[in-house]
């Protein structure tokens, strides 16, 4: 009513121009004067108090107690052993016997460190393969290297040694002998820092550091590993591998002595797809070998960490709950553990030091000459071989020995 009577008081001619104005102005889509930008207002949330600190979570496990202590050690002499060897004739084989490893008692693979000379350096190694009657020669197997492990599984060979230059690659170097009965020597391979090869289930193992740690199958693909490791890069100058000792049964049953995340060596098992830590060494040891038989023992010679090169002087065994040291003479020296099973373990350390756990008792004897190296066939048969001392006029002579099958798994 108010618009209507305001507009009424225009006059004719105001009251025209008027509306041709607004005409226009919704002709051309003019937009009506914008009031003033003003900012929007604040925005407040809700103020919520941060929450109470959590309590500190207990450990949920103590730290891993050394292994047990044995009793008193053992007086001498200790009972004899029960099994006797007998020697073996090699013909042909020059130079002190390193390692053997074998298929069978009648397929049997040794390796000597006989040496020459080329190009200026001397390389040393030689590898033999017995019958069980005759020795053929196989030569030494990739120039440039010093070969000092040998390792047989149902389908190749495999020998272990360094470079004898190392020029920009890790001095670590394996070479497989082919079905054609020749080396494949891979010199563009990388190599590692440090590894070990062993046999088990027919199979060849292979375990190397050098920037990172690989364990594989020969000829297979990378296997687990203990994720609680470091590779050489990692390491401090001079440090010794994180790794001492690897023994292998088959695909799903393995040990291993490892670093752990505590800085100690551990006792690692395999199940055939991931480790498990078992249990600890005392701090400042480590192993000098490993292995276990078929009902789940394992027996680990052990060192002080510090003396790399000495032999250990305790032993300790893992029985499927519990590591602990096994009662050994004062005199008690070793390197090297082999067995055909649960009742017949056997260890060899310098000075032609023998032991033989029968299952209950730990027994005493005298090797024949200095052991290097032991295997045990399917039949119970345990093999020796080393080197028989030299003297002033000859060098070390190859010696080998066995013991025959055990009865019981005599076929």
């Amino acid at each position: 009513m108010l618009k209507r009577h305001a507009i009424s008081l225009l006059s004719p001619p105001l009251l025209a121009a008027s509306l041709a104005s607004f005409a226009l102005a919704c002709t051309n889509n003019v937009p009506p004067p914008s009031l003033p930008n003003r900012p929007p207002p604040p925005v407040v949330w809700p103020v919520t108090p941060p929450p109470p600190p959590e309590p500190p979570v207990p450990a949920t496990t103590p730290p891993a107690p050394p292994p047990e202590l044995a009793g008193a050690p053992l007086a001498e002499p200790l009972p004899p052993l029960t099994r006797s060897f007998t020697d073996v004739a090699l013909p042909g084989v020059r130079g002190a016997l390193t390692a053997i490893s074998g298929r069978s008692e009648k397929d049997l693979w040794l390796l000597s460190n006989e040496g020459t000379e080329k190009w200026g350096r001397y390389e040393s190694g030689a590898v033999y393969q017995y019958d069980g009657k005759r020795v053929k020669a196989l030569g030494h197997p990739c120039d440039g290297a010093n070969w000092w492990d040998l390792v047989a599984g149902k389908d190749t060979v495999v020998a272990t040694g360094y470079r004898a230059w190392s020029r920009g690659v890790y001095p670590f170097f394996r070479a497989t002998l082919s079905a054609n009965g020749k080396w494949r020597c891979d010199y563009h391979d990388l190599g590692f820092a440090s590894g070990l090869t062993r046999g088990g289930g027919g199979r060849v193992w292979q375990l190397g550091c050098g920037s990172e740690c690989r364990f594989d199958v020969a000829g297979g693909e990378a296997i687990a590993f203990p994720s609680v490791h470091r590779g050489s890069a990692a390491r401090e100058p001079g440090a010794p591998p994180p790794y001492s000792a690897l023994a292998m049964t088959g695909a799903a049953d393995g040990w291993l002595v490892h670093e752990g995340e505590d800085g100690r060596d551990w006792l690692f098992r395999f199940n055939g797809v991931a480790w498990t830590a078992l249990a600890p060494l005392a701090e400042d040891t480590t192993a000098t070998d490993v292995w276990g038989d078929a009902e789940g023992n394992a027996w680990i010679p052990v060192r002080e960490a510090d003396k790399e090169d000495a032999p250990a002087t305790a032993l300790l065994r893992w029985d499927g709950r519990v590591l602990a040291h096994v009662a050994v003479p004062p005199s008690f020296q070793v390197g090297v553990v082999r067995g055909t099973g649960p009742r017949d373990v056997w260890l060899f350390g310098p000075d032609r030091r023998m032991y033989q756990w029968d299952g209950a008792t730990l027994r005493q004897g005298k090797a024949a000459f200095d052991v290097n190296d032991a295997w045990a066939a399917p039949d119970g048969d345990l093999w020796l071989v080393g080197a028989q001392e030299a003297s002033d006029d000859k060098p070390p002579q190859p010696r080998a020995a066995h013991t025959g099958p055990l009865p019981e798994v005599r076929k």
